[in-house]
């Protein structure tokens, strides 16, 4: 359209966009990534080509008035004294008419690093507005439990390679090893990777004992305290208070924190008064081996596919006194998992004559009052040692669960 009529339409008010006029040729810029870019011809030069239009002058104001992308980021970008731009590869056909608005404003443009797209398990871009993908759900992930370094952690992994032996990169690290030597081609969002730089910030946090644990202890709590609320015929164990049995539990089970929620269901027997129906429960699981069930009219435990010699009865006939009475004597002051295994440990050397019938050798032996012990203590469920489970659940509570196994058994 030649400049008069558009000129004079535009004067009569008609609808009209604002366009910036392009060179003939793009400028070719220096990408971080891909080098030197930019060779194609624009304009009516590029429109004659056989492969037809690559470049067209660039809209800068639509007919409401308002600006468009490419010159909103452009001002932006500058009036933030943005140095380097560092966005997908499906912005790189638009760099040149960017760089073009540079030049027509006189300014210096930042440097450009395009790095590939992320991308889900079926190769399909990640995108904001489908919140059905759950790496990208801040949110969701907020609720979850997540930490925020490391989410920053995983999501700084994609479109480049660092020269750490870990990915665990916490925020000083991270920007010690950062660099602008981004790989080319599209990257897989993995999330199992974020499961383990959680289980790795959790590690970090719990041996810091700082702000950081104390949150994971009270998020932990809520879902406790929640429990309970709405199982009012489930009591909180006697004895530790419930706050200080989840601090214990973080520091002795730091690496297997995921959630808070994950958390607590896999250890809710610290935080909870174990039922009959916990232990009498046939129900197997990924941590749950061990099972008290009946043969030839006997509870007998079930250590995966192998029966234990002896009958739940007669183990607590034969084990049951010796153990509360040793565990008893033992002052509260020195209720630790080294005594405690100690006390264990001394516990079947002295009652050897006694068993000596029943077992072919010492090994055998403690594996079974070790097994029996574990049902005893949290219903058979898998967790931290036996030493260490006592100590967490503190004597009170201990005796306790042991007296209400042999009742079970008893009833």
């Amino acid at each position: 359209m030649p400049e008069e009529e558009s000129e004079e339409r535009a004067g009569k008010g008609e609808t009209h966009v604002i366009r910036l006029k392009t060179p003939i040729r793009p400028p070719e810029y220096l990408d971080l990534v891909y080098g030197k870019v930019g060779k194609q011809k624009l304009g009516s030069v590029a429109a004659a080509s056989p492969g037809g239009l690559a470049f067209e002058d660039p809209i800068l104001l639509k007919s409401d008035g308002l600006p468009t992308y490419h010159l909103a980021s452009v001002v932006d970008d500058h009036y933030m004294k943005i140095t380097h731009v560092i966005r997908a590869t499906e912005w790189m056909s638009s760099t040149p008419k960017h760089l073009v608005i540079y030049n027509a404003f006189g300014w210096n443009p930042p440097r450009f690093a395009h790095v590939g797209l992320l991308q889900d398990g079926r190769q399909n871009k990640l995108s904001k507005r489908d919140l059905s993908n759950v790496s990208l759900d801040l949110r969701k992930l907020q609720n979850e439990g997540i930490f925020p370094e490391a989410l920053v952690n995983y999501v700084a992994l994609y479109g480049w390679s660092h020269t750490s032996t870990s990915d665990f990169l916490p925020m000083e690290e991270l920007i010690n090893v950062f660099d602008l030597k981004f790989t080319k081609g599209n990257s897989v969002v993995m999330p199992e990777k974020l499961g383990f730089l959680q289980k790795k910030y959790a590690e970090k946090y719990v041996s810091e004992d700082g702000v950081m644990l104390k949150s994971m202890i009270q998020r932990v709590l809520a879902f406790a305290e929640q429990f309970l609320q709405e199982h009012p015929q489930v009591n909180d164990p006697k004895g530790k208070p419930l706050e200080e049995r989840i601090a214990n539990t973080l520091r002795q089970c730091k690496s297997d924190y995921r959630d808070p929620h994950q958390f607590y269901q896999s250890y809710f027997y610290f935080f909870k008064q174990l039922q009959a129906e916990d232990y009498l429960s046939t129900k197997a699981g990924s941590r749950r081996h061990l099972l008290a069930e009946i043969h030839n009219g006997e509870r007998i435990l079930r250590n995966g596919g192998k029966l234990l010699p002896l009958s739940i009865k007669n183990t607590i006939d034969h084990w049951m006194e010796p153990v509360l009475q040793r565990l008893n004597n033992l002052p509260g002051d020195k209720w630790n998992a080294s005594l405690l295994q100690e006390v264990i440990k001394g516990i079947l050397n002295d009652v050897e004559p006694h068993t000596k019938m029943l077992y072919s050798d010492w090994q055998k032996k403690n594996l079974d009052v070790q097994l029996f012990l574990r049902w005893a203590l949290l219903a058979g469920w898998s967790g931290p040692s036996n030493s260490v489970a006592m100590e967490i659940l503190g004597k009170e509570t201990t005796l306790q669960r042991l007296v209400d196994a042999s009742t079970v058994i008893s009833e």
